[in-house]
C-alpha cells in the first residue's frame, strides 16, 4: 500500500502572504523541498489509477491550485516550470478570463491564453460554476450543475475531476452522498476532492472524497514540513 499527498494551493504574490496566499520565494523553497522528498504525479495519473488500477509512486504527491487565479500563471507557473513539475488548477467556470469580485476583493483569473501556454505542465479541472457551495444547493439540482459546468468549457479540455468548493460534501448524509457519488458518475465526474487535510492510501478506496493537505501562506517552513509529511496534526 503506497501514499498520495495532494497539497491545495490558491493564489501567489510576491511580497504577501496570507490564508490564502504563498509568496512566490516561499513557493519556490517548497517546491524544492517536495521535489526532494516525494515524486511529483499529474492528476491525469491519479485518474487513471482511480479507472484502471495503474499504480503510482510510494510517495507520490499532486499539486493543486483552486479557483484559477490568474497568478497561477504570472508567478506559480514560472516556478514549477523551472523545475519540470506537473500540478493541476482547479477552475470556476464563469471565472475564466474576467476580472471580477471574488472574497469580497476584485481578483483577475487566467485566460483561456494563459491556460493553453501553460498547458505544458498544468492540467486543469472542475470548481464549480459560479463558486457555488454545492452542499447549499438543492440535490435535484446537483447534475444541472455539473452539466452546465462542462458545458461552460465545452472548447477547452479539461479533466473529468471535481474540486468541492469550501471543501464542503455531504459528509455526514450518506444517502446524500450516494445520490452524488451516482450523480458524478452518470456526469462522467471520475475523481472529487475535499480538504481533510490527510494523506490519502493507495490504491483509493473512494475517488470521490480524495483529501487534500491546506497549504496556508502564513504557516512556518517547519509547520509546511510537519503537514506535507504527516498530513493532519492535530
Amino acid at each position: 500500500m503506497g501514499k498520495l499527498r495532494v497539497l491545495m494551493y490558491h493564489k501567489v504574490h510576491q511580497t504577501h502572504a496570507d490564508f490564502l496566499t504563498v509568496k512566490a520565494a516561499d513557493l519556490q523553497w517548497q517546491l524544492d523541498h517536495l521535489s526532494k522528498h516525494y515524486t511529483f504525479v499529474k492528476l491525469s495519473q491519479v485518474l487513471e489509477h482511480i479507472q484502471s488500477a495503474a499504480p503510482l509512486p510510494d510517495n507520490a504527491l499532486l499539486v493543486t491550485f483552486d479557483d484559477g487565479y490568474a497568478d497561477n500563471y504570472t508567478l506559480a507557473y514560472p516556478a514549477f516550470k523551472k523545475r519540470a513539475l506537473p500540478f493541476a488548477v482547479f477552475l470556476v467556470a464563469a471565472y475564466v478570463g474576467k476580472t471580477t469580485m471574488h472574497d469580497g476583493l476584485e481578483q483577475t483569473f487566467l485566460s483561456t491564453q494563459q491556460m493553453d501556454n501553460m498547458s505544458d505542465l498544468a492540467e486543469f479541472a472542475y470548481h464549480s460554476l459560479n463558486h457555488e457551495n454545492l452542499m447549499q444547493l438543492d440535490s435535484s439540482k446537483w447534475s444541472t450543475h455539473i452539466q452546465d459546468c462542462k458545458l461552460a468549457f465545452n472548447s477547452t479540455s479539461l479533466l473529468n475531476a471535481w474540486a468541492f468548493t469550501y471543501g464542503q460534501y455531504p459528509k455526514r448524509n450518506k444517502t446524500a452522498y450516494a445520490l452524488l457519488t451516482e450523480v458524478f458518475k452518470a456526469n462522467q465526474i471520475i475523481a472529487a476532492f475535499r480538504i481533510g487535510n490527510r494523506i490519502n492510501q493507495t490504491p483509493i478506496n473512494d475517488p470521490f472524497q480524495i483529501e487534500r493537505i491546506d497549504i496556508r501562506g502564513n504557516d512556518s517552513k517547519l509547520l509546511f514540513k510537519l503537514k506535507t509529511r504527516f498530513g493532519k496534526l492535530i
